[in-house]
């Protein structure tokens, strides 16, 4: 899991999996910008615009230079290597995950180090639904491979008129209220073309607060697509109350 945890004008902090964080810039194409763990930190300067490559379009591509600084352990000298970057645009492609199908272009990175290393080529499936990467496969020059690929997102809340809203408030009620887990409610505004589902996954009583539902949601609002999964409890007034997520 990678989780977004501070952002600021140029970058975007991010906490993964067994301590390791990291940062990017805001395009998640480019390489990284800091990471570490309890064995390795690094950093890497680049000479490149931060919205290189977008807007996305079949044959686009981008060069850069990038100087990579590393450091294992502690007391250790860094050690640096001169980056060679080369990404394109190839195509567009529909990819299946687990979290859903995604229309994506298809963006492949190459890197190539002085002094001379295995190398890289990364291939990115980005799908602007989400703005964010749904598959990620690296191949290094020593023959190594490793695959990425999205099995659920949660997003920030979208924005949406009024009526849009009121829309998406009844859906959830009704849903919450009335749906076995598993069915989904939808709901739409054709005023501004929002649309969105509101799924209750389970069902559960807590000592605090009662009945509670879990419960998946998305939303597309202006061509992007929002997810979510939250805690809903009914209230003694017969009102559902998110309380996570």
């Amino acid at each position: 899991m990678e989780r977004v945890v501070g952002t600021a004008p140029s970058a975007v902090r991010w906490q993964g999996d067994a301590g390791f964080a990291f940062t990017t810039t805001e395009n998640v194409l480019l390489p990284r910008i800091e990471w570490s763990d309890s064995q390795v930190r690094g950093a890497r300067t680049m000479a490149v615009a931060r919205n290189a490559l977008f807007p996305l379009a079949p044959g686009r591509t981008v060069a850069f230079q990038a100087t990579r600084r590393t450091v294992e352990g502690t007391g250790r000298s860094a050690d640096e290597v001169a980056e060679s970057w080369q990404c394109r645009v190839d195509g567009t492609e529909r990819v299946a995950t687990k979290a859903g199908d995604f229309d994506t272009f298809r963006v492949v990175c190459s890197m190539r180090t002085v002094p001379p290393g295995p190398g890289l080529t990364r291939t990115f499936f980005y799908a602007p639904a989400i703005a964010y990467y749904v598959r990620r496969d690296d191949r290094t020059g020593s023959g190594t491979t490793s695959t990425i690929t999205l099995t659920g997102y949660t997003t920030a809340d979208p924005p949406l008129t009024a009526q849009a809203g009121q829309a998406r408030d009844a859906a959830r009620r009704s849903a919450l209220e009335t749906l076995p887990s598993g069915q989904a409610q939808p709901w739409q505004d054709p005023a501004s073309g929002a649309n969105g589902t509101v799924r209750p996954i389970s069902t559960a009583k807590s000592p605090k607060y009662g009945w509670c539902r879990a419960y998946q949601e998305t939303v597309e609002a202006s061509t992007r697509l929002y997810r979510s999964e939250r805690v809903a409890c009914r209230t003694a007034g017969g009102n559902w109350q998110t309380v996570s997520g």
